[in-house]
């Protein structure tokens, strides 16, 4: 498990209540991966707590092409601040900000939207 090669001073006790946390917060392996990896990477302190695992939750908005469209009324930029991205379980290209693409590690779609 990364989290023991990453910081091995945590024991058992602390890797069964993370372990439960996980599982009660219905993470997704994709979910519990970012977090770990996020944690690993900005950890300050010699060992991360509970909060620093579970705390981490990647979010941004995804709007669909009708979005899109209602949001030109108040926004005339909207189609050059946002791209198309592929989201698992979603058969349609979404659209997130571009910052966020980059900032998250999104996947483009391919195609037409």
């Amino acid at each position: 498990m990364e989290i023991v090669k990453a910081f091995p001073a945590l024991n058992n006790d602390f890797i069964d209540v993370l372990h439960r946390r996980i599982k009660e917060k219905n993470f997704s392996d994709t979910r519990l991966i970012d977090a770990v990896n996020h944690v690993i990477d900005t950890c300050v302190y010699p060992t991360p707590t509970v909060a620093s695992f579970i705390g981490f939750n990647k979010y941004t908005e995804l709007l669909t092409y009708g979005d899109m469209m209602k949001g030109l009324a108040d926004d005339k930029d909207i189609f050059n601040r946002y791209d198309t991205v592929k989201i698992e379980g979603v058969t349609k290209a979404m659209y997130a900000k571009k910052e966020d693409i980059e900032k998250y590690n999104f996947m483009r779609w391919e195609g037409n939207a």
